[in-house]
């Protein structure tokens, strides 16, 4: 039998396309578990690493021949498995992309509503979370179906011939040994990933509660003779307003505008700059480091902390004799566990009765807030010295619409408070709304110093974490301003002598938010007590 010239060359033609086939199905499946976060979005970007998972699957196709087109369902496990370590890659580099910090997938999968709600908008919840199911099923189906194909032709060209298995298999071979010898030739793997969040789920699953010691210093609050004080947390405010030269220049005008303020109304700020336990979200976890004056840095801490809370900043206020108040419009369904850290009164969206225009997702803008206390709290005769602790919203993510200052805080009284020519803006980029929300908490304070807080009051101003890296840049710190203002020199000396700067341009301390905790007791306590 004789084989003609055309057969020949017919089959090394379809030896090479089966070659390169197999070659691009090789590429995919590599990137597929190599890939990195493209910051600052959720995308992803290619990189030139090697899978161990990939070199491993490959070998293996390469010993099993034409087993796996058998078996179709040794494929499609293969294919499954591919798909989790794939999304396991993703939420690894994603998180740490976008968030500045390790995935937890046991505690961030019940944001993940909220995450898209605020991406959406004013979008119903059903019309947001059927689309979000919708494309996920098929994304998830389209993404399967490609790896089962990819493996297809990756097993159909090693199979053809005894030849090219060995190839295939001398090839993986090599690539682990240069892998030994140059250990930056393969991508961190994916199953280390995968193994991770899986033993953060039995941890969190299995772990109990446990109650967490008083770490607060003693102190009796007696240097502050009855003065008011407020703790306003401003969200999103971290040190990049202040270290990056393009931020810093943005909002230049507006602090000098504050400055000004301060000045005709005679106040003063001591500001410095202290490390977060968090970066880019998860606020409460710096309000719970701050109140219980001890590191709070994740969910299990969190936990325990509202399990059974330890003795905090409210427990010393009351013993003063001060009337505590959190103030939270945020909140706007029950906080049951609230309840627990023991404020006199905690005042959610519905105790503000506000029935202005919704400005984001969170509806009532921090102005409206303040004015509100100014009334409901402030503006009372006969009333006890107050400690209001206040996590400010305005300022948090997607940073849209900015809602217009009104200089004139009284139309909060009106049913309307804005009226027509009051227009929110609406910023085209995460950048432009973050730095103008900024500039709109700025006015704010201007406006709350001057005209609502007393003159004898303490007001500290804090961030919570550095925007999410969608604003920050890469590599930002955990360092968050801290302004502390009052119209009496004396007691801000307690602060400079700690490192803070006086004025409103902060001085980088070290300090993390449990040690200004201690700070701040020492301050608000007579010496020796």
């Amino acid at each position: 039998m004789t084989i003609s010239r055309n057969s020949k060359y017919g089959a090394w033609g379809a030896a090479l396309r089966r070659f390169v086939i197999a070659a691009v199905a090789v590429l995919f499946l590599n990137s597929a578990l190599t890939f990195d976060n493209l910051w600052p979005t959720p995308w992803v970007a290619p990189t030139r690493l090697i899978s161990i998972e990939v070199v491993l699957v490959v070998l293996a196709l390469a010993l099993l021949g034409r087993e796996l087109s058998r078996r179709r369902a040794l494929r499609a496990g293969l294919a499954f498995g591919i798909m989790v370590l794939a999304l396991a890659r993703y939420g690894e580099v994603t998180a740490a992309g976008l968030f500045g910090r390790e995935l937890d997938l046991y505690w961030d999968l019940r944001h993940g509503p909220a995450v898209l709600l605020l991406i959406a908008g004013a979008a119903p919840v059903w019309v947001v979370a059927g689309f979000a199911v919708v494309a996920g099923l098929a994304g998830f189906g389209l993404v399967l179906w490609l790896f089962w194909l990819a493996l297809g032709a990756v097993s159909a060209a090693l199979a053809g011939s005894r030849h090219g298995r060995i190839a295939g298999g001398l090839s993986m071979v090599l690539l682990l040994l240069l892998g030994l010898v140059d250990k930056d030739l393969f991508a961190r793997p994916a199953a280390a990933a995968a193994a991770r969040q899986l033993a953060l789920v039995g941890k969190n699953m299995t772990a109990g509660t446990e109650a967490l010691p008083s770490a607060l210093i003693p102190g009796d609050f007696g240097a502050l003779a009855g003065a008011d004080v407020f703790v306003l947390f401003f969200e999103s405010y971290g040190a990049e307003v202040f270290e990056y030269g393009p931020y810093e220049e943005a909002t230049r005008p507006a602090y000098a505008q504050l400055a000004d303020v301060l000045e005709g109304a005679g106040w003063q700020v001591a500001s410095g700059l202290v490390d977060s336990p968090t970066f880019g979200g998860a606020s409460w976890l710096s309000h719970a480091t701050l109140l219980a004056g001890q590191w709070i840095d994740g969910p299990l801490r969190y936990r325990d902390y509202l399990s059974a809370p330890p003795e905090t900043l409210t427990d010393r206020f009351n013993d003063a004799g001060y009337r505590t108040i959190a103030l939270m419009p945020n909140l706007q369904s029950p906080w049951p566990e609230g309840e627990k850290l023991r404020f006199d009164r905690l005042y959610g969206a519905a105790s503000i009765g506000y029935s202005g225009p919704s400005f984001g997702r969170w509806r009532i803008p921090d102005q409206a807030s303040l004015a509100w206390l100014g009334k409901a709290e402030i503006d009372v005769a006969d009333r006890a010295p107050l400690f209001v602790f206040y996590p400010m919203i305005t300022n948090h993510f997607p940073y849209t619409p900015v809602p217009p200052y009104l200089r004139d805080w009284s139309k909060f009284q009106r049913a309307e408070p804005y009226g027509a020519e009051d227009k929110p803006a609406e910023p085209e980029t995460y950048v432009e709304g973050y730095l103008g929300a900024v500039r709109y908490t700025l006015a704010v304070l201007g406006g709350f110093l001057s005209g609502v807080a007393p003159r004898d009051a303490v007001v500290v101003v804090l961030g919570d974490h550095q925007p999410p890296t969608v604003v920050s840049r890469q590599g930002a710190s955990n360092m968050v301003p801290v302004h502390i203002f009052s119209t009496n020199p004396a007691r801000l000396r307690v602060f400079e002598a700690e490192g803070f700067a006086m004025g409103l341009v902060p001085s980088r301390l070290a300090l993390t938010m449990a040690e200004l905790s201690a700070v701040l007791v020492r301050a608000f306590s007579q010496p020796g007590r």
